[in-house]
C-alpha cells in the first residue's frame, strides 16, 4: 500500500526542492507523509472548495502548484482562508504538497510544456542557473576504481548534457600509517604503507550530494574515505527560468495574437503593439515573469509571453519586443496535465484526478 511519502520521494527525483527560489515554500506544507494514500487531486491553487472536492473524491493528497503557506504563521485559528484551509486539511487527514518554482526551473517542467503547447522548436532555458553542479574528488586503489565508478554512475554522477558516465582519473601514490585501532584495507598496523591509487573526479547534480557521499562511503574499500566536494559555476542547459524557442512559421502581430488566444483559451489578451513586427522567436515564462524581460530582449526574442505584467513593464516594447500578458492562472493551468501524465505513468493502481474546481480568483465581465 502506497504512502503519501512514496509520491513525495518520486516527485523529489523529478523536481528537487533544491531548484526552488529562495523566497519559495514548496514541499509538504500540511499533512502527515506516513499516511496511507487513498487518492491524489491535482490543482493549481488551494481553496476550501478545492479541499471539499478532495474529500468528496476520497483523495487524501492534494498536489498543487502554488504553496498555501508563503509567510510565517503566528496563529492558526481560522480567521482567514489560509488558516481555514489548514484546519480543514488537518482535521480530514488531507496532505497538501506544493511544487512551485522547482518545477518552473527545470526545462522539462512548466516552461517546456508551455512551449510544447505552442509547438515551439529549438527550446532552450531563457535564464540558466550556475549553482546546479558539484564535483567529487576521491582517491581509490586502482583495482577498486571501476566498481566505485559504476556505483556512482548508477545514482546520477557523471552526467553532463547529452553525455553520461563522464569521469576523470590520474595515477598517483598514496601513503598512510595505520594506528593500533585501525583496520587497514592495505598494509599493517603501525607500519607506513604506500599504495598505487587513482584520483577520481566526477560531476553530479547539487541535490544529490548526500546520496553521493553515502554511495561513496558504502562502495569505497578504505576504512577512512578521503574525498572533497567543490561547487562548479557551469551554466546549466536544463535548469533555470523561462524558455525560448521558435514558432513553426513566422507570423504577423494579428496572426500571433489570434494564435495565442486560441492556444490558451483566452477571451482577452493584454499586449503591446508594433504593427510591422514579424514574430518567429518566442520567449515565455509561466506565472509572474516580468523579471525575465531583459533576458528575453538579450536573447533576441520577438515576443515574450507571461502573466502579471505591470503598466511600466509594457514600455520595454519600445526596445523592440512584443509583450503579452496571458494571465497568471491561464499560463500555469497546464500544471495539472503535467503532473497527471508524470504520475499516471508511474503509479497505475492509485486514483489520480485533475480538479474540477476553478480556483482562479480573477473573473472578467
Amino acid at each position: 500500500m502506497l504512502k503519501i511519502q512514496d509520491i513525495i520521494t518520486y516527485l523529489e527525483t523529478l523536481t528537487p526542492s533544491k531548484y526552488k527560489e529562495d523566497y519559495d515554500n514548496p514541499g509538504l506544507v500540511v499533512g502527515n507523509s506516513q499516511l496511507k494514500l487513498s487518492g491524489i487531486l491535482l490543482s493549481l491553487d488551494i481553496t476550501k472548495d478545492l479541499l471539499l472536492e478532495a474529500k468528496s473524491k476520497n483523495c487524501n493528497l492534494v498536489i498543487c502548484h502554488h504553496p498555501l503557506i508563503f509567510q510565517p504563521l503566528k496563529k492558526i485559528n481560522g480567521n482567514n482562508h489560509i488558516e481555514e484551509c489548514i484546519i480543514y486539511a488537518i482535521k480530514n487527514d488531507i496532505g497538501i504538497y506544493a511544487i512551485h518554482t522547482n518545477i518552473d526551473n527545470i526545462l522539462n517542467g512548466m516552461s517546456k510544456s508551455i512551449a510544447g503547447l505552442l509547438s515551439l522548436s529549438n527550446i532552450k532555458i531563457l535564464r540558466s542557473r550556475n549553482d546546479t553542479l558539484k564535483i567529487l574528488t576521491t582517491f581509490v586503489p586502482k583495482e577498486n576504481l571501476e566498481n566505485l565508478k559504476q556505483s556512482l554512475f548508477k545514482i546520477g554522477c557523471g552526467n553532463l548534457g547529452n553525455y553520461s558516465n563522464c569521469s576523470f582519473t590520474i595515477d598517483g601514490e598514496g601513503t598512510f600509517l595505520p594506528n593500533d585501532e585501525a583496520k587497514p584495507y592495505i598494509g599493517e598496523k603501525n607500519k607506513e604503507q604506500k599504495a598505487e591509487e587513482k584520483r577520481l573526479e566526477l560531476i553530479f547534480p547539487t541535490h544529490l550530494e548526500n546520496n553521493v557521499i553515502q554511495e561513496l562511503i558504502n562502495n569505497h574499500p578504505y576504512e577512512e574515505v578521503n574525498y572533497y566536494i567543490q561547487n562548479l559555476n557551469n551554466k546549466s542547459k536544463t535548469i533555470g527560468a523561462g524558455a525560448i524557442g521558435e514558432l513553426e512559421k513566422e507570423m504577423n502581430l494579428n496572426e500571433f495574437i489570434t494564435f495565442i488566444k486560441k492556444k490558451f483559451n483566452l477571451k482577452i489578451l493584454k499586449h503591446t503593439t508594433e504593427k510591422n513586427k514579424k514574430i518567429k522567436k518566442v520567449a515565455l515564462c509561466g506565472g509572474s515573469g516580468s523579471f525575465l524581460i531583459n533576458d528575453a530582449l538579450k536573447s533576441g526574442a520577438d515576443a515574450f509571453l507571461t502573466g502579471d505584467l505591470k503598466y511600466h513593464d509594457y514600455f520595454y516594447s519600445l526596445d523592440g519586443i512584443i509583450l503579452c500578458d496571458i494571465g497568471h492562472y491561464e499560463s500555469e493551468i497546464i500544471f495539472k496535465s503535467i503532473l497527471f501524465k508524470v504520475l499516471s505513468n508511474k503509479f497505475i493502481n492509485i486514483a489520480i484526478v485533475k480538479c474540477e474546481t476553478n480556483t482562479n480568483p480573477i473573473q472578467f465581465s
